[in-house]
């Protein structure tokens, strides 16, 4: 096989496996705001953070950081985990404190 033959595929097969996982982290913000909007909560921000806390006590799933508000307007900073098949839940959440 021709050396460029071999760089070409390794190139597609890489940007294939990126926009799987970009995707896959889409969809999951998606979930997560859809969970979180079924309690009557609205999600201020989420991010992968799979070093977060939770990161030895759940396994499965992928860790989001997320910063949300209840129906009290109080806001939240939570680690939330999900994956494919299990719904979002709520690994730790603490209120954060009110800016000045």
């Amino acid at each position: 096989m021709h050396p460029l033959v071999f760089i070409l595929l390794t190139i597609i097969g890489v940007l294939f496996v990126f926009g799987v996982v970009r995707a896959s982290i889409s969809a999951d913000r998606e979930r997560i705001e859809n969970e979180l909007w079924k309690q009557g909560i609205r999600m201020e921000s989420c991010r992968y953070a799979p070093f977060g806390p939770g990161m030895w006590s759940v396994w499965s799933g992928r860790k989001y950081a997320v910063v949300f508000v209840d129906a009290d307007h109080r806001r939240w900073q939570g680690t939330i985990a999900t994956s494919l098949w299990n719904p979002a839940q709520v690994i730790i959440a603490k209120k954060t404190p009110p800016s000045p």
